[in-house]
Formats: C-alpha cells, sequence, structure tokens
C-alpha cells in the first residue's frame, strides 16, 4: 500500500522538444512515467506560462526610536500567457508497463522576449518562460517537473530599422553625427559605430570614446546603466574651429540576457553613446538607440 507522503516508485521523465523558440514556434512536450509498482493517478497537466518580475511598490518605515526611516521595495508580477492542457485523467498504472503522452504548443506571435535583468536588492526582475509538468496521484506523492524556455524575437525583426541609423547633436562647440550601418544586433554581434565632429570652437580633447550602454527599468525600480562594453580610439587632441574628423569603432554586444524590450511594467533600453571628453570641461555627447535581441 503506498503512503500518502512517498511517490511512487517509477521512471518519470519530460522532454522538451526545443528550449530555444521564438514567436510561432511549435513546441512538444513529451511524458514518459514506466511504474515500478502499481498506482492510481488522478490527473496528468502539462502548464506553460510566461510571467514577468518588477519592483511592484516602495514602502517607507518610520522608527520612532532612532527617529530614522527605511526604503523597502517590493515585488510584483504578472502573467503575459498561461497555456495549460491535461493529457491523462483518472488511469491505473500498471508496474512495468511503458505510458507516453505528447502535448503540442505553439508561441503565441505576441509572446515577449524572456529577459534576466540585475537583481533590485533581493528581487529577482525580468521575463520567464516555464513548463511545469505535473501528475497527481491517489493516496501518495505527486510527480512533479519544472523546465525553463528561452524565447527569443522572431528573425525578421519589424520594430527594428534594417536602414542606417543617424543622430546629430550640435551645441556651441562642435556639431556631432553618429551614424550606425543597422538599428539591430543580437547576441554576441559587432557593432559599427561611425561618428564624425565638426568644430565651430578651439577645443582640447583628452578622450574619444564609444561605450554601449544597456538601461533597465523593471517596475518602480529608478533605470540604472549598465556598460556592455567601452572602446577609445584616441585622445590628447587639440581641435581647431572649421576643422573635420571622423572616428570608427566597433562594440560588442556579449551574450545578451536581457534584449530590448518594452511592457507596461517594465523597458530594457540599449543606447551606442560617443563621447569627446574633456578635462575640467562639459564633454560632448551624442546617443542614439539601437534594438538589441538574443
Amino acid at each position: 500500500m503506498l503512503s500518502g507522503f512517498r511517490r511512487p516508485a517509477a521512471d518519470f521523465r519530460v522532454e522538451l522538444s526545443e528550449t530555444t523558440l521564438r514567436p510561432g514556434d511549435q513546441l512538444k512536450v513529451r511524458v514518459s512515467i514506466i511504474p515500478k509498482e502499481d498506482f492510481q493517478a488522478r490527473r496528468g497537466r502539462v502548464e506553460i506560462v510566461c510571467e514577468e518580475s518588477f519592483v511592484d511598490d516602495l514602502r517607507t518605515t518610520h522608527n520612532v526610536t532612532t527617529s530614522g526611516s527605511s526604503t523597502r521595495r517590493y515585488k510584483g508580477t504578472r502573467i503575459h500567457s498561461r497555456y495549460e492542457k491535461v493529457f491523462m485523467g483518472d488511469s491505473t498504472m500498471r508496474r512495468g508497463l511503458s505510458y507516453s503522452f505528447d502535448v503540442d504548443w505553439t508561441v503565441p506571435i505576441n509572446a515577449p522576449p524572456t529577459a534576466n535583468g540585475v537583481r533590485v536588492d533581493s528581487i529577482d526582475v525580468g521575463i520567464a518562460w516555464t513548463v511545469t509538468t505535473s501528475v497527481d496521484v491517489a493516496d501518495a506523492g505527486d510527480f512533479h517537473d519544472s523546465q525553463e524556455l528561452s524565447v527569443v524575437a522572431p528573425r525578421a525583426i519589424s520594430n527594428a530599422p534594417s536602414s542606417p541609423l543617424v543622430a546629430q547633436n550640435t551645441d556651441g562647440r562642435c556639431a556631432l553625427t553618429l551614424t550606425l550601418p543597422t538599428g539591430s544586433a543580437r547576441s554576441c554581434d559587432t557593432v559599427d559605430v561611425s561618428l564624425r565632429a565638426e568644430i565651430s570652437q578651439d577645443m582640447r580633447v583628452s578622450e574619444v570614446r564609444a561605450e554601449l550602454i544597456r538601461v533597465e527599468a523593471f517596475g518602480l525600480h529608478v533605470g540604472k546603466d549598465y556598460r556592455e562594453d567601452l572602446v577609445k580610439v584616441d585622445g590628447g587632441l587639440t581641435l581647431r574651429r572649421g576643422e573635420s574628423r571622423e572616428w570608427r569603432f566597433q562594440l560588442k554586444t556579449g551574450q545578451v540576457f536581457a534584449p530590448s524590450l518594452r511592457t507596461d511594467n517594465s523597458v530594457v533600453t540599449w543606447l551606442v553613446k560617443c563621447v569627446l571628453a574633456r578635462r575640467m570641461r562639459f564633454d560632448a555627447r551624442i546617443e542614439q538607440e539601437i534594438w538589441v535581441g538574443v
């Protein structure tokens, strides 16, 4: 007789046809059970959930004794997508037999991408896709399995410009033009950058650099910058009025864990920034947003 706490002896395995998918792709979940003793299964279920985690609330508490105060962040969640399929009803599972069940699922066209943000205090933020499989057993412990999926952007990026991106910024010292050959990049890509400066006032430049910056804002957490790459190409310059100079950079995206995204609660933005740095003076700066996926 089975104990209410002990799970039946059986080989229980869940296999996913893919672990990285794009919107519109199909996933096949195969559940295999080989009992080593008889038991009664009441229901088998597969659930596929997309959950977003973010900073939902900031609360300030006051200490009467010390007259001090502290601010604490609280976690919020939102379910973007939930799919549930019952693959088995009330069944007697016989020792020595082999049982196999298949569940098919198609990634929604509007599926948000998987994103692993940088932890905010003790809160894990981002977007996670999880496949959870369970078999409810009568009068005994149940079978459970949980696996993560990675959902990435479509191969054809409709929201990212394919033509060159051009940004311009002019002040009293110079006019800067930043050009990117394309408006998108992916994990481990190289981003080509061209910077042109037309000088309207003599200026000394200590260094010329380009940076690839990721800005994360999950919920009420103030957006924070994370530098993914930095390239310095020149320095110790004296630029004269009427002079024009041009520099070229190559920035690396590296392994992307938090791609470009925008939901009602979270925003991840990638920026290319170029700087003409000046000691003891305001720097000349220009930036351009770029779409970055996995």
